[in-house]
C-alpha cells in the first residue's frame, strides 16, 4: 500500500508492523526489496496504529505477511482495492 496522511503521523493497518528485537517496523518496498524501517507508534485506533518517523506520505510498504519476510527479502508489489 502507499502511505497517506497529514502532519507528522500517518495511520498504517497493525498487518503492516512487524516487532523485531523489541523494536517496530514495517518493510518499505524499495526497487523491488522490503527494506526494515523503524517506526514509532504514537497511538492505535482500532486496527490501525498511528506512527510518526521513518515514513512519508507516498511510500509505498508491506502489509502482509511481514512475519514471513526480512530486510533485502525481495517482493512484489500489487495493487490492491481497500
Amino acid at each position: 500500500m502507499k502511505l497517506a496522511g497529514s502532519g507528522n503521523s500517518i495511520r498504517i493497518p497493525l498487518t503492516a508492523i512487524a516487532s523485531v528485537g523489541g523494536k517496530d517496523l514495517i518493510y518499505k518496498c524499495v526497487q523491488g526489496y522490503a527494506t526494515a524501517t523503524p517506526v514509532r507508534i504514537v497511538r492505535i485506533v482500532g486496527q490501525q496504529a498511528i506512527i510518526e518517523a521513518g515514513v512519508q506520505s507516498g511510500d509505498e510498504y508491506v502489509t502482509v505477511g511481514v512475519e514471513k519476510i526480512s530486510d533485502k527479502s525481495a517482493i512484489r508489489a500489487t495493487n490492491s482495492n481497500l
